[in-house]
């Protein structure tokens, strides 16, 4: 029978609607501690584990900083860890550099956290290449060591602050049974919720901040990758792990492929998995999906990440489009992982407006009924999309290796009696993943290289112009109109010694708008230089933007733009044209021009063109991607000679062109106007 987790045994789909209203009805009840109580019903069979081990990895001196500084604190509200005080089966390892586990333990915060649960550490010695692989080998230890004496693993990250309660739900939710339990997070920018947090919440050595309170936070605060989450708004590209509809101002209704495994009571033990704890490791040491619990109300559970800006990837998935999305899951989804995209997820302030809130789930119901209907069809109706046929097998091959991987006794005993072809099958699959990721490896590090040697006349243009506009002691703020890419932070780090990457401003559209900068919103008249990125994709709010540059600058402040066109795929050169006079006229009503740079020139228009004309024929045509699969190798020699010689040509022809109709780009610099009396 098909099911579903939602706080609850695995239940018939039939019963799923009505349940959900019964849910409404329960969370509108006084006592929110009755409403969570109700929806927990204890799976059939009841294990306890013997103790509880956080397992948290850390290094670097940022992350380390922001752990102790604001994690920390959160984990000390009265209901985080305090809920787990005195018992003897608890454990809270970090594994963490020699060097960043003395700034921990320096810290006037650690001796309250090793007074509630005691702490100790594990060194990371070697040199972190992946982080993502190192987090995993971090909690493979935490998992061995919490397996030893029959304990649970909490999973914790040194960037996700936790509204109070949360952990002792986790705790109530263990007291009451379940195995797994899985938590949505979402991104917010670091800089701005520290402040906040320090700020408003602070209380001693904890920070005490409801989840309502944290949601409206995060709803302040959202991180460029959770706008991309978005199913029906926004720009640029989806990012299908979770998809979000958004409630007024209330709060989010979301559908979620990768929630947070962040309890695990291991049904087998010393299992093997070969991805990630949120990606194959439930799937083999939890077999049966039946004693997953959900957190799907953030009123039970919250949990936001902090990260910087910086922290981006662009996705070539569009923004309501279920083929894109089926795309997507058929390559980084397991059978689990489609069982928790069932589960509708409410992350809210507080629910005023149950219609909206309906209405907002229908929406995602009905897209997500498109998706699973996909997902389920079966192998010989993909045979007219061959690439997603190859994403269907090189799934089923990662699920088969997990099953096979972890044989009971008794089919481990039986293996001789495993088919041949099956084996043959799975190592053809894992040959054939270790390939493709090998060539599409050396593809990247050749496009890179290959870019960075075409990008060095033109940065070297660009980098000489801005250091002819900056004032030698100046210290400027980068605001963008497009927060996902900063093109000019790396040269204004060189320019001026005292510039961070992490400095920025942001602009946020809700009842207060304006520049950002740690939290707080910029003074007026207190800047002496900004640095403002005009993406042309994106001038729908330039005149916004220019009004919030004249008020924080000081009257003898500069004002330098960056107009640039990178990226502008095919664009039409009049049209091309017309939107940057459009832009300089706009510059002009609010600021005095004093000088404009052109940067780039023919060959570099070409370069671009070129560059833009390549990843779309290599992201749209299948037939290209096997091409360069199959053959890439063999006609790498030939790739090098005419990428050079291709790089040479266009060098060449922008020191040619003067005439500065193919710029690539143009560094404005300007002045505000006198006040008008």
């Amino acid at each position: 029978m098909v099911g579903i987790q939602n706080g609850h045994r695995l239940m018939p789909l039939c019963k799923y609607s009505s349940l959900l209203k019964q849910f409404t009805k329960i969370k509108d009840v006084a006592n929110p501690l009755t409403a969570f109580e109700a929806r927990i019903e204890s799976p059939v069979v009841s294990r306890r584990p013997s103790g509880f081990f956080f397992l948290t990895p850390v290094w670097g001196e940022s992350y380390t900083r922001l752990y102790v500084d604001t994690v920390i604190p959160a984990q000390l509200a009265n209901g985080n860890l305090q809920a787990f005080r005195g018992e003897p089966g608890n454990r809270y390892i970090i594994f963490t550099r020699p060097e960043d586990a003395e700034v921990i333990r320096s810290s006037a915060i650690y001796g309250q956290l090793n007074s509630i649960v005691p702490v100790s550490f594990e060194f990371i010695t070697e040199r972190v290449n992946v982080v993502h692989d190192m987090m995993t080998d971090c909690y493979r230890c935490g998992i061995e060591a919490a397996e030893k004496v029959d304990a649970a693993a909490i999973f914790l990250t040194p960037d996700i602050v936790l509204s109070d309660g949360s952990l002792a739900t986790i705790k109530r939710l263990s007291d009451a049974g379940w195995d797994v339990i899985y938590v949505p997070a979402i991104r917010t920018m670091k800089k701005a919720v520290a402040a906040s947090l320090e700020k408003s919440f602070r209380h001693g050595d904890a920070v005490q901040i409801s989840p309502r309170q944290l949601m409206r936070i995060a709803l302040d605060n959202l991180h460029p990758l959770a706008d991309s989450s978005w199913w029906e708004e926004g720009e640029g590209g989806l990012v299908p792990a979770n998809i979000y509809w958004r409630v007024g101002d209330e709060g989010i209704v979301g559908r979620c492929f990768h929630l947070h495994p962040i309890f695990v009571y291991p049904q087998r033990k010393n299992v093997r998995f070969f991805g990630t704890v949120d990606d194959d490791y439930v799937l083999a040491a939890c077999p049966d999906p039946s004693r997953d619990f959900v957190v799907g109300d953030s009123d039970d559970f919250l949990a936001i990440e902090l990260s910087d800006p910086g922290r981006f990837f662009a996705t070539r998935f569009a923004k309501g489009s279920v083929n894109d999305t089926v795309r997507w899951a058929e390559h980084f989804t397991n059978d689990r992982h489609r069982s928790l995209f069932k589960v509708t997820v409410r992350m809210h302030t507080g629910i005023t407006r149950p219609t909206d809130w309906s209405d907002a789930e229908h929406r995602a119901s009905m897209v997500a009924q498109q998706i699973e209907a996909r997902l389920k069809r079966p192998p010989w109706r993909l045979l007219p999309d061959a690439d997603l046929l190859v994403r269907r097998f090189i799934r089923w091959g990662k699920e088969y290796r997990i099953r096979f991987a972890n044989r009971n006794e008794a089919e481990f005993k039986a293996g001789s009696e495993i088919p041949t072809w099956k084996r043959a099958v799975l190592w053809a699959v894992d040959a054939f993943v270790e390939v493709r990721k090998s060539m599409l490896n050396l593809m990247r590090r050749i496009a890179l290289r290959i870019e960075t040697w075409s990008a060095r006349s033109y940065q070297a243009k660009l980098y000489h112009d801005l250091a002819g506009v900056l004032p030698e002691a100046s210290d400027p703020v980068l605001v963008a109109n497009n927060p996902e890419k900063f093109y000019l932070a790396p040269l204004l780090g060189r320019r001026t010694p005292s510039y961070s990457s992490e400095r920025y401003a942001s602009l946020l559209r809700r009842e207060s708008t304006g520049f950002f900068e740690k939290g707080e919103q910029i003074a007026n008249s207190s800047k002496d230089v900004v640095v403002l990125e005009v993406d042309l994709h994106r001038t729908q709010d330039l005149e916004l933007y220019l009004r919030e540059c004249r008020r924080v600058l000081r009257n003898d402040g500069r004002l330098i733009v960056y107009l640039h066109r990178l990226g502008f795929v095919w664009a039409k050169g009049e049209h091309v044209d017309s939107s940057i006079d459009n832009i300089i006229e706009k510059i002009e009503t609010e600021f005095q021009i004093v000088s404009i740079r052109l940067q780039g020139g023919l060959g570099s228009h070409l370069r671009v063109k070129v560059a833009a004309w390549l990843r779309g024929l290599v992201n749209r045509r299948l037939a290209v991607r096997w091409l360069i699969l199959i053959f890439g190798l063999p006609l790498l020699p030939v790739i090098f000679v005419c990428g050079g010689i291709f790089v040479v040509t266009t060098i060449a022809l922008d020191f040619i062109d003067r005439s500065g109709s193919y710029c690539v780009s143009k560094l404005i610099l300007a002045q505000k106007k006198p006040a008008q009396s």
